[in-house]
């Protein structure tokens, strides 16, 4: 939904499961330098993904997916996205697999590839719930990223 800013009244539904299919209780979001809106989606059922969906910033249609299971598989879902050093997305990861749940991703937001940039197996252990990250030069009111 949207708000304005300036009388804090209701605008409109900018993006929901009717125009956009794949968004299913959407918890963490952040917009990109393009203006574009990432939002994290929980699969809707066994035979779905989780995901994050790159939605159009003025329009709320959808983009791209950046999909994090498979269907009928373990979890492994995001709750808390942001933008970080080098144009990244980074998302951590939490679910009920094991190879998967503390580790917090590094994915290119043009080739929808991840890689773990904080594996499950780092020293120590895996993250327990690696939510809310920021970064030195992440600005706290906006959660952009200041290269």
């Amino acid at each position: 939904m949207r708000f304005s800013a300036q009388t804090n009244q209701f605008v409109d539904v900018f993006a929901s499961n009717n125009t956009v299919p794949d968004l299913h209780r959407p918890e963490g979001l952040v917009f990109d330098s393009a203006g574009n809106l990432w939002v994290t989606s929980f699969r809707a059922n066994a035979n779905d993904t989780d995901k994050v969906l790159k939605l159009d910033g003025k329009t709320g249609a959808l983009l791209d997916e950046l999909v994090l299971t498979n269907p009928n598989g373990a979890r492994a879902f995001a709750q808390a996205i942001i933008f970080g050093p080098g144009g990244y997305l980074y998302v951590p990861i939490t679910g009920n697999d094991s190879q998967t749940t503390g580790e917090v991703r590094r994915c290119n937001p043009s080739t929808m590839k991840c890689v773990p940039f904080v594996p499950t197996n780092a020293a120590g252990g895996p993250l327990q719930s690696p939510w809310f990250l920021i970064f030195r030069k992440s600005d706290p009111a906006t959660l952009n990223y200041q290269n």
